[in-house]
C-alpha cells in the first residue's frame, strides 16, 4: 500500500503515494484517471497563466519546466504513455498526497508538492521572527483538485494540511525553515479564502494570479 500520511475520524484517509513499484501501480490504476478527470472537469491552472506568473517570479528555466509538468491540460496528459506517468510519480522533485475513501477506495482529493523550486524574489527576506525565506526549504503546491461530491466537507483541507505537515517535518529534520507556496488565479476568490483558512497568507497579488504562502520556521 501507499505510505499513510495521516488519518482521522472521517470516511477517508490521507496517503502519500510512494515511488516504489506498488506506488507506481497505484498511480497508474487510481491516480491517472483521477488526474485526467480533474483536468477535464475543473482545470485549476492553465499553462498560459502559469507561464506568465512564473516568469514574473523570475524563476530559473528548470524550475518552470518542473512546475509546469504538474500544471498542464487534459489534451496534453491524455496522450501520456505509461512511461510518462511512471516518470512523474518516481521523480524526486514531487510528492503527491491523496484522500482515499474507505468504502470505495476512490481518490477524493489530491495535492502535489513540487520541490527544488527557486523562492520567488518577493518572498525573500520576508521571514517571520527574523527568519530569512531565501534559506527555507521550498515546495510549491500543484495539481490541487477535489471531486464535486465531497466538496465543502473538509477533505481538501485534510489533504493540504497533511502535505504541509509532511513538508515541515522534512525541512525541520534538515534544520531548515519550511515554505509552501501556491499560485491562485486572481478570479478564484474561493480558492484564495480556502488557502487562508488552511494557514496560508497572501504575499503578493499580480495581474492574473495571487501568491499564497505558509512559512514555518525551524526552532533550532
Amino acid at each position: 500500500m501507499n505510505d499513510q500520511a495521516g488519518s482521522g475520524q472521517s470516511p477517508w484517509t490521507i496517503e502519500m503515494i510512494s515511488r516504489d513499484a506498488q506506488g507506481v501501480a497505484y498511480y497508474l490504476e487510481k491516480y491517472k484517471p483521477f488526474r485526467l478527470l480533474a483536468l477535464q472537469e475543473s482545470p485549476s491552472c492553465t499553462s498560459q497563466m502559469c507561464d506568465n506568473s512564473l516568469l514574473k517570479m523570475k524563476l530559473k528555466s528548470i524550475d518552470v519546466i518542473n512546475f509546469l509538468a504538474f500544471s498542464s491540460t487534459h489534451a496534453r496528459e491524455v496522450a501520456f504513455t505509461a512511461a510518462d506517468w511512471t516518470a512523474r510519480v518516481t521523480t524526486s522533485i514531487a510528492t503527491t498526497f491523496v484522500a482515499v475513501e474507505f468504502e470505495t477506495h476512490d481518490i477524493l482529493s489530491s495535492v502535489t508538492l513540487v520541490n527544488s523550486l527557486s523562492i520567488p524574489n518577493d518572498l525573500k527576506l520576508r521571514g517571520k521572527n527574523g527568519g530569512n525565506l531565501s534559506e527555507a526549504k521550498h515546495w510549491q503546491a500543484a495539481a490541487v483538485y477535489t471531486i464535486p461530491r465531497v466538496r465543502r466537507r473538509g477533505v481538501a483541507s485534510d489533504v493540504i494540511r497533511a502535505a504541509v505537515d509532511w513538508a515541515r517535518k522534512v525541512a525541520h529534520s534538515q534544520e531548515q525553515d519550511c515554505l509552501v507556496t501556491a499560485l491562485v488565479m486572481d478570479t478564484n476568490s474561493k480558492a484564495r479564502i480556502w488557502y487562508e483558512k488552511c494557514g496560508f497568507s497572501i504575499y503578493n497579488c499580480r495581474d492574473d494570479a495571487v501568491l499564497v504562502a505558509q512559512y514555518i520556521p525551524c526552532e533550532k
